[in-house]
């Protein structure tokens, strides 16, 4: 589904990053050889064109995170959404909007899951951090939508170490409706995020190749020229980038400074250990 979900974003090339903010977080960058990634930490695929191949890295909670909050803080939005026939999550995000960039000082780690790309840490867990009496319940939505932007990031941060010049990021799953949460990734990333026409890239992709398949279109590349409709085009605001730096380099001293806590918990899931 993955590669499947790269042809149905146009992601035919290298410089343009797609990814999906569904259950996961998975981003998608085309490469022309599989040995270019120094660290040896990227999942990679053979793509479906020939001679290239397909960066995968892989986050366990994307929009997981936000569907934990939604069912379990989330209430009345779930009933206000119920009454007026609307969808819970836009009520979130909208709730969402009304917290500052970077909350605050409110940071959530969204691992609650365990960590995969790029820290590989399945013992890690979530942690909201630095909340105060000033905090309320929209800074805590925001801080779940900050936190898949700032995953988004520490994986471009791969990708460009592996020679990958990240020119766009073509959003795609059920993150790629929020409006507001494609600005939070292009203001956290310093890159134009651009949504799809279709979101559900990976049925589009299926379809492509199966135009290819039957002789109806003669490659992928004219099939991405007749059925990839772009949507909108978020640009990164150069304050909020400002501010969302900080805020990341906070994000990843958080996890960095948990990481022997998580490797040796001291509770919960039963486990004993010491730091």
């Amino acid at each position: 589904d993955q590669i499947a979900g790269a042809v149905g974003a146009g992601n035919l090339v290298p410089e343009i990053i797609s990814e999906s903010t569904g259950g996961a977080l998975t981003i998608q960058a085309t490469v022309d050889r599989p040995d270019i990634d120094p660290g040896k930490k990227i999942p990679i695929y053979l793509h479906a064109l020939p001679d290239r191949f397909l960066f995968d890295p892989v986050c366990d909670t994307g929009g997981m995170a936000l569907k934990w909050f939604r069912d379990e803080f989330c209430g009345p939005e779930l009933a206000s959404a119920a009454q007026q026939g609307k969808d819970a999550y836009e009520l979130i995000t909208d709730m969402a909007a009304g917290a500052p960039p970077a909350c605050d000082g409110l940071i959530m780690l969204p691992h609650l899951a365990g960590a995969f790309s790029p820290e590989y840490e399945p013992e890690a867990r979530g942690v909201f951090y630095g909340f105060t009496l000033g905090h309320t319940r929209a800074h805590f939505a925001r801080a779940v939508l900050e936190a898949v932007a700032y995953m988004l990031h520490r994986n471009l941060e791969l990708v460009r170490a592996a020679g990958v010049d990240v020119q766009e990021i073509r959003a795609t799953g059920g993150g790629a409706r929020s409006r507001l949460w494609r600005q939070i990734k292009a203001d956290v990333c310093n890159v134009p995020v651009l949504s799809l026409r279709c979101d559900d890239a990976a049925l589009l992709g299926d379809a492509m190749l199966a135009a290819v398949a039957t002789g109806m279109v003669s490659s992928l590349a004219e099939a991405a020229e007749g059925m990839v409709v772009l949507g909108e085009r978020t640009d990164p605001r150069p304050a909020e980038h400002t501010v969302y730096q900080a805020a990341f380099a906070k994000y990843t001293e958080l996890f960095e400074a948990l990481v022997p806590v998580f490797r040796h918990p001291t509770g919960g899931d039963g486990a004993t250990g010491t730091l």
